[in-house]
């Protein structure tokens, strides 16, 4: 079993201290397995409230017909962003998140935490996912400022640091940190694991394992508009081997199917007059096959989505789907994936995601590929009004048909328009 936590300090330490660690990790899967199994049978939707003042996780109970149910709502121990603002050309007010990043809410592969970002006070949280539903298990700074997204494969943890929120400052570069999550939810910092990630302003917009956990990938919106590729080295440091410049302005959500096939959502989006504007009906989507050797090979270039600011994107688990929202459009797309990687838009306008500035933000999918969930952090305003009513964020939630079509199966209003991150069990 190949992972980055048995290997790390492989060199300098003796056979029969491995031989030690490497039952102590056996046991904890058994440990970790058991768990899972205890939980399987529960479906649940876990949602970020993002408030500044106290940041939540909301828990849902997800029926077989895909309705959701709230359970419970849980600190995180720390604070949140708060809302954002309206791009240009509308006035500076508060509406939507002002995360602007992708996995920002995830999940341990074997279910037993959940990891979230305190993009306010700039910590990360460790939530124990319990049969009633979450418990506080650790809460640690997430080494450096304004932690925005989570990379996790197995115990291995990096965070992803913006340094800044974008509506506030220019000019500050992002750092990643790495952590070793324990069997008890503790994260302990990785010595060295610290490295900035790209020049000031890149604003990144995700940062994922590749499916083998030997490859981190990131991309960052604005400034140069790359896509990095880092190594994960024996020390569970990383270290940058290529970066590659975007097929279209602002890559930003990042998703692997197990074949090794990257897809990066493009919003096509820059900076004007200090502000940043999407390009009308402009966003599109690429996708590459990540090599042994860590290089990124093109296969589908800029397929568009005919929709505006095309940000989060998740797969369907057989690979054979992918659903992307449109945050500057109001809805949700998909493509139809090939066995090679290969995008072919299915439907411009799959989904409604509530109104054309409702603002859908991070999407999921059933374990199953029966449910896709979305949240819209403005979804639930059917007018535009101003000032933006601060509880109009919706999740809603649709049936994936065997042709990839979306069926609308619920809708649960109230939610904090600073709403972000979502995981879908």
């Amino acid at each position: 079993m190949k992972t980055a936590i048995l290997n790390l300090h492989r060199r300098a330490i003796s056979p029969v201290i491995i031989f030690c660690l490497v039952l102590f990790f056996m046991a904890g899967s058994a440990v970790a397995q058991k768990g899972h199994d205890e939980n399987r049978g529960s479906a649940r939707v876990y949602v970020m409230a993002n408030r500044a003042a106290e940041n939540t996780v909301v828990v849902f109970q997800r029926a077989e017909d895909g309705a959701l149910k709230i359970i419970q709502e849980v600190s995180t121990g720390g604070r949140g962003s708060g809302p954002g603002e309206l791009p240009a050309p509308f006035p500076k007010v508060a509406a939507g998140n002002s995360l602007t990043t992708q996995d920002e809410l995830v999940m341990t592969e074997d279910g037993r935490f959940l990891l979230a970002v305190n993009a306010g006070s700039d910590e990360i949280s460790v939530l124990a996912v319990t049969s009633e539903g979450l418990e506080l298990a650790d809460k640690v700074p997430s080494g450096g400022k304004v932690p925005l997204s989570v990379a996790i494969h197995g115990r291995l943890v990096y965070v992803m640091n913006e340094g800044e929120l974008s509506q506030n400052i220019f000019g500050v570069a992002p750092v990643i940190a790495g952590f070793l999550l324990d069997e008890k939810g503790t994260l302990h910092p990785i010595p060295g694991s610290i490295s900035v990630t790209g020049s000031p302003d890149a604003s990144p917009g995700d940062i994922i394992f590749s499916p083998d956990g030997e490859w981190l990938i990131i991309s960052d919106k604005f400034a140069e508009t790359l896509i990095h590729v880092r190594h994960v080295d024996e020390d569970a440091t990383t270290h940058e081997v290529a970066s590659y410049v975007a097929n279209i302005p602002s890559p930003f959500g990042l998703a692997f199917t197990g074949r090794r096939i990257l897809a990066v959502v493009e919003a096509n989006a820059s900076v004007v007059s200090g502000r940043r504007i999407g390009v009308t009906n402009g966003s599109s989507m690429s996708s590459y096959r990540l090599n042994d050797d860590g290089t990124l090979e093109p296969i589908s270039v800029a397929v568009r989505t005919e929709q505006t600011v095309a940000c989060w994107v998740r797969f369907t688990p057989d690979g054979r789907f992918a659903y992307v929202t449109n945050t500057g459009s109001g809805s949700v797309s998909s493509y139809r994936v090939s066995r090679k990687g290969e995008l072919s838009l299915l439907a411009s306008v799959a989904a409604d995601a509530g109104s054309p500035f409702s603002e859908p933000t991070d999407v999921g999918i059933t374990p199953n590929g029966k449910f896709l969930y979305i949240i819209s952090s403005m979804g639930g305003e059917k007018e535009f009004i101003l000032p933006i009513p601060p509880n109009a964020g919706e999740v809603r939630g649709f049936r994936i048909g065997e042709d990839g079509s979306l069926t609308p199966v619920t809708t649960v209003s109230g939610f904090p328009i600073s709403i972000a991150g979502m995981v879908v069990r």
